[in-house]
């Protein structure tokens, strides 16, 4: 299975758990790769701990490439911020058709159902990550499905229409206040 994250390499974006995570993918013998798309503070922090956990043939990390094509070539995405707003990153994976792993936080448990939609995991916690990447690596016929439920939720809740309608309302019910 071939795992995307797009995320800045921030703390908050909880990248060590993710390649912890991929250590305990790789450990329990179940083939994978992710690779990492982005920059920041933490780039030589997270490549010392790819290297001490010997995963440079599991996980790379990428700068930011406008012509590198993100989601074809992925059969998954995962994000695991400790801290999130709402990710645009996300939004974009589903109208893709990628399943989905995240990190319960922020905004994310408003685009991603459990189970649903995809699979949320707890925050700062490798293990868990771990046992979501398992699980729809192990089941192809989820990870379809859960990829097949994301385009349609997009396509349904997030268009540019939909948004606006539901930020017009919002302020609409704050003027009637």
């Amino acid at each position: 299975m071939k795992a995307l994250c797009i995320a800045h390499f921030y703390p908050m974006k909880g990248l060590r758990y993710l390649i912890e995570a991929a250590k305990i993918v790789r450990d329990r013998g179940v083939p994978f790769s992710l690779t990492i798309i982005g920059e920041g503070e933490e780039r030589e922090t997270l490549q010392d701990l790819i290297r001490r956990h010997e995963l440079e043939d599991v996980v790379s990390l990428r700068g930011e490439d406008p012509t590198f094509d993100l989601y074809d070539q992925f059969d998954l995405f995962v994000l695991s911020s400790l801290k999130e707003g709402f990710p645009y990153t996300i939004l974009q994976a589903m109208q893709a058709g990628l399943p989905i792993i995240a990190t319960a936080v922020g905004g994310v448990p408003e685009a991603i159902t459990d189970g649903e939609t995809g699979l949320l995991a707890r925050p700062a916690d490798a293990e868990d990550l771990a046992e979501k990447i398992i699980c729809l690596a192990q089941d192809p016929a989820l990870a379809q499905r859960l990829g097949e439920r994301t385009t349609a939720k997009v396509s349904k809740d997030f268009t540019l229409e939909t948004m606006l309608e539901k930020t017009r309302a919002v302020y609409l019910g704050l003027l009637r206040q």
